[in-house]
């Protein structure tokens, strides 16, 4: 759900029609993906029972596959999960890549960053610099006991980076509007937009309070690189030196 908002909004330059395409498109994938996730949900409580699904919380589809009998099933399931997988990966790559470039281009970030290639028209530099932080990332992880404590860990440490995106999302919508002259009690441009920001702003404090010291000296850390990152350009600078052509 948050891959497609996010891949939603990072695209939306490329939008085809109205600059209310991106909102609707993020809108009408979130409300599919509850509609499926609510009939698998139903569905599944059919086959077993929820204290025996929630003992198999890392592979669900598997034991649901078993419990159907097995064979083709379990076939199937092991296909659905590497689909799935494969499509978390792309929108993944898609949405952090065109974060890349985005920032780049507005000179967040080194702007080489925002090179565009000259025959797939793509942000090639970026795309190769988030597959070569992924790279080191999953290197890493290798050094951790099991591949399920390994992807606890990914998820424990980018969970705070997701949540600081929808807040600032929020903060950003709630300002933008509110510099166009809309009022505070406009219920979707402002208050929709604040009170989700809060929400969440007490969901991540909460989920900060709750993970480990090597967690949230991580969080902090990436927290003060892209303070770092967003004060640079911003910092005074000095004046280019001018000089005088002698008369001849």
């Amino acid at each position: 759900v948050t891959d497609g908002w996010e891949v939603s909004s990072y695209a939306s330059e490329e939008n085809v029609g109205t600059s209310r395409q991106p909102g609707l498109g993020g809108l009408v994938g979130l409300l599919i993906t509850v509609a499926i996730v609510v009939v698998c949900m139903a569905a599944y409580s059919r086959v077993s029972d929820l204290a025996s699904i929630s003992s198999h919380a890392a592979d669900t589809l598997a034991f649901v596959a078993v419990q159907l009998g097995g064979g083709w099933k379990t076939t199937v399931m092991v296909i659905t999960v590497l689909v799935s997988t494969a499509a978390t990966l792309w929108t993944t790559q898609l949405g952090i890549s065109r974060g890349i470039f985005s920032m780049a281009r507005d000179r967040v970030f080194p702007q080489a960053l925002s090179a565009v290639h000259p025959s797939f028209g793509t942000p090639h530099l970026s795309i190769l610099a988030v597959n070569v932080g992924v790279l080191a990332v999953t290197l890493l992880t290798g050094l951790m006991p099991s591949a399920n404590e390994a992807l606890l860990e990914v998820v424990n440490a980018s969970s705070i980076f997701l949540g600081l995106t929808f807040i600032l999302t929020g903060l950003a919508c709630v300002v933008h509007f509110r510099r166009k002259g809309f009022p505070v009690t406009d219920l979707t441009r402002v208050v929709l937009p604040a009170i989700g920001t809060i929400a969440v702003t007490a969901l991540l404090v909460f989920n900060f309070a709750s993970q480990s010291r090597v967690d949230q000296w991580i969080a902090l850390g990436g927290i003060a690189i892209g303070v770092v990152f967003a004060a640079v350009p911003r910092l005074p600078k000095p004046a280019a030196p001018r000089y005088r052509v002698p008369a001849a």
